[in-house]
Formats: C-alpha cells, sequence, structure tokens
C-alpha cells in the first residue's frame, strides 16, 4: 500500500459506529461532515482511487456500546473497492463480514525464553543470573505488559530480591479479592508497583490518573501545565518523561498516551484528585466552547487547538457531567460541541443526553432542553429528519414548562425546517407561522425575518411570486433593523431571483465573516450570474470561501458539478 496509504485509526475515543466513519474519515484526509451516506461515498471514492489499509484499533470500544450498528458498517466498508481492514479487538470479536475476514489467533502469552529476554531488555542484563528471576517470570504469566512495567521498576536495583516480594505481595492481595483473570491481576499488580514508586502526591502519579481521562491523549503542552493553577514548577514540567521511563506513557504520535490496558485500569481503581480533575475539566469546557466558532471567520484561530482535541472534548464533557457539582460552563461547552460537530464533522456527542439527563435530574429543564434541541440540529444536519422531528417535539414541551418562548418558538421554526427539506409545504407554512407569533409576542426581530423569508420562499415553491416578493420585501427591513448583513444579502439575492434587478446582494456578502455563508451566496450568484465571465468570478470566489475553512466536501459537491 505504501507509507502514504497506510493509516492507524485509534477507535478509542469513538463510541459509536457513526464516529468510527467520521474518524476513518478524518484519517483519510476527507471532510467528516453531512450524513453518513456521503461520508460513505467519499470514503469509497478516496479508496477506489489508491489502495488503502486501515487498522481500526481497539473496536470493542464502539462495538461494544453499538454491537448491531457497528457490525454493519463493517459489513459496508467491507464492499468498499480498494480498502482492506485490520481489526483489533480485546475480548470477543465482532461478527465479521463478507467472505474474505479471517480471525487471526489471540497475541499469545511469552514462552520462557522470549519471557526473559523481554524482561532483561528493559531492566538490564545484570539480572540476567539473579535468583530471583524465573520466579518472577513465571508469576507473570507471560504477559508483556506485565513484564515490561515490572522489569521499568527493577532499573537502578542491585537486585531482584525486594521486587519479587513486593510483587507476590500485592499479587496475593489481588488473588484474595477474587477480581479479574489471571492476566489482569498480573498487570493490576504491576501497575500497582508502578503507581507507588511514583509515589502518590508526586506530580507523574498525578498526572497519570490525568491521562487516563483523555481517550485521545494528552498534548505536550498540556501535560507541562495542567498540575498547577499558576507557573508549573520542574517537578511538574518533568512528569510525563518519568511516566515514559516508568514505561507507563509514550509519544507515538508527539501526545502522550496510554496503553488501553493501563487507562482502563486506571479510570477503574486510580481517580484523579478532585483539584486536578476539576482543572482539566474546566480546560477542556473552555476548549468545547470555542466551536461555536466553528462555522464563522474566526475558524482559523481556533482550528488548530480543536481539532488536535476533537477526540477528549465529548468524553471531558461527559466528566463534567458525572462530577457532583455540574459545572457551570457546561453548556457553552455543549453548544460549542454541537456547532464543532454541525459545521465541521469534529468529535462525537454522545455525552449530550447523559448532559440532558444531568440537568433533568438538577431540575434545569431549560438546560435539558437546549442539550436535547442541539441533538436536533446535529440529526438536522446530518439530514437525519425523523431523528431531528423527535429531538424538537421533546425539547418543546420543556421550553414551554420553563417559559422560554424563544425555545419554544426556535423547535417550532426547527419543525418547519423539516417539513419545508420535505417539500411539505402545507406542514411547513403551519409551523412558520406559529413560530412567527410567538417571535413577534416577544419582539425577536431576527427570528420574525427569517420567519418571514421562509413563508416567501414557500411562495417561490408553489409558484406564487407576488406572495414571495411581498414576504422578502416585508423581511428585508428587518434584517436591517437588527444588522443583520447575512440575512439581509439573503433577502435581497432571493428579491433578484424574481427581478432581476436586485443584486446589491455582493457588496453586503463582502462584509459577513462566515465563510460557509459566504461560499453559498457566490454559488447562488453564480447560477443566477448574466454573463459567463461573472459566473466564473462567482465560484471562484466560493472556492475560496470554503477553502478557508477546510470544507474540500462544498467544492467538490457545488462547484464540482459545475465544472
Amino acid at each position: 500500500f505504501g507509507k502514504e496509504r497506510r493509516f492507524f485509526v485509534n477507535l478509542e475515543p469513538a463510541p459509536n459506529a457513526e464516529d468510527i466513519l467520521s474518524r476513518l474519515a478524518i484519517y483519510l484526509g476527507l471532510p467528516a461532515t453531512g450524513a453518513a451516506q456521503e461520508m460513505e461515498a467519499k470514503i469509497a471514492a478516496a479508496c477506489a482511487s489508491e489502495p488503502t489499509l486501515a487498522i481500526l484499533d481497539n473496536l470493542e470500544t464502539p462495538w461494544r456500546k453499538d454491537a448491531a450498528a457497528t457490525e454493519a458498517l463493517l459489513g459496508e466498508l467491507a464492499g468498499f473497492k480498494g480498502l482492506k481492514l485490520v481489526i483489533t479487538v480485546r475480548g470477543e470479536p465482532p461478527r465479521l463480514p463478507g467472505p474474505g475476514a479471517r480471525v487471526l489467533m489471540d497475541v499469545e502469552r511469552l514462552g520462557d525464553a522470549e519471557a526473559r529476554a523481554l524482561f532483561l531488555r528493559h531492566a538490564g542484563n545484570h539480572f540476567a543470573s539473579d535468583p530471583a528471576l524465573p520466579g518472577l517470570l513465571k508469576a507473570l504469566d507471560g504477559h508483556p505488559l506485565s513484564i515490561e512495567l515490572l522489569a521499568a521498576n527493577a532499573q537502578g536495583k542491585a537486585d531482584l530480591k525486594g521486587l519479587a516480594a513486593d510483587w507476590n505481595n500485592r499479587r496475593a492481595r489481588l488473588l484474595k479479592s477474587g477480581k479479574g483473570d489471571v492476566r489482569l491481576k498480573s498487570l493490576r499488580a504491576s501497575l500497582d508497583i508502578s503507581l507507588v514508586a511514583l509515589g502518590a502526591d508526586r506530580a507523574p502519579h498525578r498526572l497519570i490518573r490525568l491521562m487516563a481521562l483523555l481517550p485521545d491523549g494528552m498534548s505536550e503542552g498540556d501535560s507541562r501545565k495542567i498540575l498547577s493553577d499558576g507557573v508549573p514548577n520542574e517537578g511538574d514540567i518533568e512528569a510525563a518523561n518519568i511516566l515514559e521511563t516508568a514505561r507507563l506513557a509514550s509519544r507515538p504520535d508527539g501526545r502522550w498516551r496510554l496503553l488501553a490496558p493501563i487507562r482502563e485500569t486506571l479510570l477503574a481503581e486510580f481517580p484523579p484528585e478532585p483539584e486536578d480533575r476539576a482543572r482539566l475539566v474546566n480546560l477542556f469546557l473552555r476548549r468545547a466552547a470555542l466551536g461555536e466558532h466553528a462555522g464563522t471567520g474566526k475558524w482559523n484561530d481556533v482550528r488548530e487547538e480543536l481539532t488536535a482535541e476533537a477526540g477528549n472534548l465529548d468524553a471531558m464533557i461527559s466528566v463534567a457531567a458525572r462530577v457532583p457539582e455540574l459545572p457551570e460552563h457546561v453548556w457553552p461547552a455543549v453548544n460549542g460541541l454541537h456547532e464543532l460537530h454541525r459545521f465541521r464533522g469534529l468529535a462525537s456527542w454522545a455525552s449530550l443526553p447523559a448532559v440532558a439527563n444531568r440537568f433533568h435530574d438538577a431540575g434545569d429543564l431549560l438546560g435539558e432542553a437546549n442539550c436535547i434541541k442541539s441533538l436536533g440540529d446535529i440529526a438536522l444536519a446530518r439530514s437525519d429528519h425523523e431523528g431531528a422531528r423527535q429531538r424538537y417535539e421533546a425539547a418543546l414541551p420543556l421550553f414551554h414548562k420553563v417559559g422560554n418562548v424563544i425555545g419554544e418558538a426556535n423547535c417550532i421554526a426547527s419543525l418547519g425546517d423539516i417539513a419545508l427539506a420535505r417539500s411539505d409545504h402545507d406542514g411547513a407554512q403551519q409551523r412558520y407561522e406559529a413560530a412567527l407569533l410567538l417571535y413577534q409576542k416577544i419582539d425577536a426581530v431576527l427570528g420574525v425575518a427569517t420567519c418571514v423569508v421562509h413563508l416567501g420562499q414557500i411562495g417561490m415553491g408553489r409558484s406564487d411570486h407576488e406572495e414571495a416578493h411581498k414576504r422578502f420585501e416585508a423581511a428585508l427591513p428587518l434584517f436591517r433593523q437588527v444588522g443583520d448583513v447575512l440575512g439581509e444579502a439573503n433577502c435581497i439575492l432571493l428579491l433578484g431571483q424574481i427581478a432581476p434587478d436586485h443584486q446589491d446582494a455582493l457588496a453586503l456578502y463582502a462584509k459577513i465573516s462566515r465563510p460557509y455563508s459566504i461560499g453559498s451566496a457566490h454559488f447562488r450568484l453564480a447560477r443566477h450570474a448574466s454573463t459567463p465571465e461573472e459566473a466564473a468570478e462567482h465560484r471562484e470566489a466560493a472556492r475560496q470561501a470554503w477553502e478557508s475553512i477546510d470544507r474540500p466536501d462544498l467544492i467538490e459537491q457545488f462547484l464540482g458539478k459545475e465544472a
């Protein structure tokens, strides 16, 4: 396949089948936006053009939570021409699709010679004749990770007598507890010794427990600063390097990562200090909140940070939802996650139902309603109209109960959007008119203007140009009143489609800092251009706008068809 067509896809941060698809797309350098079928089509096209090998690592994470959908997706991917899959999974494997599927044997326990060589490679050859070595290796049961961890603890010691006694004591305690199988007891005992060597109150011990909360690894910068609210001391800065020396963490791609068995053991039995956890949670809530810029001109300012940490945002919001007192910045983080996923296809959103439940349990109906509506917005962006409808209808009575008229109106208007997308003009009109009354009740001018425009679009769909013209003319001053340049420009453009002399929209679009919308506007202007040269200028402007926010899918979808 060549180096450029081999991809190692880490699925530990993926909670479901949909995230497998989006993470695979991202590793292949494709946009992870749009409905699942659109992403599958892009992946299939990319693999058909060049033979591709994708290694799906830790598949058990999404499979155990979403078995049927994960197996169905594997079946789809297995049928893609040019794509070959290697799947790693701990425990029982999923049902493998297709006649070409093969199940390899589990990684075997090391034999005596191999176990001895591995231990000495990491601990040092001066232990080769140590009388405690044979018994220690026998007790480790050929488990490679346990051997490496214990060997790291042997470094610097004169002999293995004390280490063997320490391991036996911890092993005996675990055996007495009756928890886990033999190999897990080897790991747990070995890890326990490594952690004790770090010192419970020292920086490396605190840091590794924080690393365990991050399924997609920790950045070098965070590892140096996260243990302090102020200027980090030397111990904080060197903590990660000590973990590397102890074989507990590594930097395979420039980020600090833990092997899945170590991470899971830490999560189960070694929670972080509450102050450290709160510091990490607040950092990631602030990062997630930056997702609100995903579809705006500020995306370039936050793109690098959010792209690097996208695999951790959902997990950290989930951690925030489980702490005794819900952090105050959860809602901005949820909103940012929603925008990041809706516009960029980055990050999972599996935490949102749990956050909604937490708001519900706390009696915060508004927070619950906002979370459910966000799930509806994500579903609508993926053309999952039925899923969106269910969520908007679930959020609607909650907004009504707490007297949040704007939320109620937004849900009704979104239900109108679904009806309009389905060409159900009567249903859409009914929803928009109901939302319009609510917006007028609270003097929400932007909501009023948007509903009026949609009613005008329904008129255009019915070829009632007089009604459409009346609606667009009524909405135009409302957009100007609230300073919504994008709404004003769109309104002028719609009027221009009825009466071609309305071409003032272009100057307004130049003022807007939302490249996503700018590109869409230029594409529409290109379709109504009076000359081929003018159309070409608008298409190029659309291309530049979409390139600025890394949306090659829009360029291919719209401009590719024009070429």
